[in-house]
């Protein structure tokens, strides 16, 4: 197999097998000589709400409404026209009420074979060294052909919405550049969204970050559920284009790329159409954007979530406090809820857990799931915290 280097010499991040090595060394360490955490912040979507996302619920209708309203191409037009059937063929009044987006996964899935998608966790698969790089990952099944084209057109627009939605100036608001100045190289943020509003916040505030190393000095920014600047399993078309533009990805593992833009690692900065150079179309035609939503698990099958799964783990287990911004806990993210009823076992008596969501039946599944006498709960969106 080609070493993953090869293909791009300019490559930025570290290699992740030599960052998987330094966290399995800390991990050997004495209690003493390894990497402390103090703070543990889990974003849910409300977090990304704050800055005008949609949450889940609406996201459906706040895609295509934005990819509506503004200037098109005919690749834009083509993914639209295919998305705007399917939904009014299952929810015909979808504009006036928008389906959920966990319910869309589901029809999308419908006659899939789904059984592995109950039992696949992302610890275990590590444990048992199952990954695309090492070629024997249990993957499910495709899609079914009728609504294959519908889900991978939609997969489209959403990361355009995801990653051009936001202009630089709605993401460095006051409140949100107060909270990421509080943030130190002992915290450690586990997000299940796919957005880059964290990168951008703490590139544009001057905080070091790190999304591969386990090393102090660094926030660390864990995306559990994927990220839209991560391309998956590179098809020819996409790996042609980077032998024409080698500058335009930069290589995690020969399985795993990472999108690199003129404008950096941020929300748009510049007035429609967008002001970047957005995926060419083929990147499409199927070399998947890494974005998993509930249900759709083979993104555990790349050796980057994995580790990101084990450092969640570990920086859970290290913690001396718990926050959780704008995250229902709701059974679709099955692995997280399990993992921090595991851990929670584990917590010495005086670890808190902050909760901060409007919704307050996410008060029951908090203390369910971390334990009752330990959760606080606020009934506060996620622009009202305070760390």
């Amino acid at each position: 197999m080609t070493n993953q280097k090869e293909p791009f010499p300019h490559q930025v991040p570290p290699p992740l097998n030599d960052c998987i090595r330094v966290f399995e060394q800390d991990l050997a360490a004495s209690p003493d000589n390894q990497l402390p955490v103090d703070r543990v912040l889990i974003l849910g979507a409300g977090f990304s709400r704050a800055f005008g996302f949609t949450t889940s619920a609406e996201i459906v209708k706040g895609v295509m409404e934005f990819i509506e309203s503004h200037p098109a191409n005919p690749w834009l037009d083509g993914n639209f026209k295919m998305v705007d059937m399917w939904l009014y063929s299952h929810y015909p009044n979808w504009r006036e009420s928008s389906p959920d987006l966990i319910d869309v996964v589901n029809k999308m899935s419908e006659g899939c074979h789904r059984e592995n998608a109950i039992v696949l966790d992302p610890l275990r698969l590590h444990t048992q060294g199952l990954s695309w790089e090492n070629g024997n990952y249990p993957s499910e099944e495709e899609l079914p052909l009728g609504c294959r084209f519908a889900w991978h057109s939609f997969e489209a627009l959403l990361s355009i919405y995801l990653f051009a939605g936001l202009r630089l100036g709605q993401v460095l608001v006051p409140w949100a550049k107060e909270f990421i100045g509080k943030l130190t190289d002992k915290d450690v943020i586990l997000t299940l969204n796919w957005d880059v509003i964290p990168e951008a916040l703490l590139t544009q505030t001057g905080r070091p970050f790190s999304r591969y190393e386990w090393r102090q000095g660094y926030v660390k920014v864990v995306k559990l559920h994927g990220s839209i600047d991560l391309f998956g399993s590179p098809n020819e078309k996409m790996r042609r284009h980077v032998q024409d533009n080698p500058k335009a990805l930069e290589c995690l593992t020969l399985f795993l790329w990472r999108a690199v833009t003129a404008d950096g690692n941020f929300p748009r900065t510049r007035a429609i159409p967008f002001g970047r150079e957005l995926y060419p179309s083929e990147w499409y035609d199927k070399g998947g954007v890494l974005i998993m939503p509930p249900f759709f698990t083979d993104g555990y099958g790349y050796k980057l979530i994995q580790f990101n799964w084990c450092k969640a783990k570990v920086a859970l287990e290290r913690a001396k406090q718990v926050f959780i911004i704008g995250y229902s806990l709701c059974q679709s993210d099955k692995p997280l809820c399990d993992l921090l009823k595991a851990v929670f076992e584990t917590w010495p008596a005086e670890v808190r857990v902050q909760v901060w969501n409007p919704n307050s039946q996410v008060a029951y599944r908090a203390r369910s799931v971390c334990g009752t006498n330990r959760v606080d709960f606020y009934q506060q969106p996620a622009s009202e915290v305070r760390l």
